[in-house]
């Protein structure tokens, strides 16, 4: 909703759903050591934010770094906090 989508483009009908994960697009070949024959300066890599009517499968791509503010961690390695507090505590004696 906040991209000003509530529904397909497409279909007209179906509801539209991000994927948890980021869509990863490589630009100019992949990234490689400068000693490798193959390296090339300008390579890199789009995280995107894919959107996906349930109905209908359509997908829209959009590049996540216009999305939030360059000072904002968009991409979180490990576990997020929630997910942290969300396992079991493993500590058989509890609290």
């Amino acid at each position: 909703m906040q991209l000003g989508l509530s529904s397909c483009a497409v279909c007209g009908t179906g509801q539209l759903g991000v994927l948890r994960l980021p869509v990863m697009q490589n630009i100019g070949g992949f990234q490689r050591e400068r000693s490798d024959p193959e390296w090339d300066a300008e390579a890199n890599v789009l995280f995107l934010v894919q959107v996906e009517c349930d109905v209908c499968g359509h997908v829209l791509l959009f590049n996540s770094e216009r999305l939030e503010p360059s000072s904002t961690k968009s991409l979180v390695l490990g576990l997020t906090q929630e997910e942290e507090d969300a396992l079991p505590d493993d500590d058989p004696a509890g609290p």
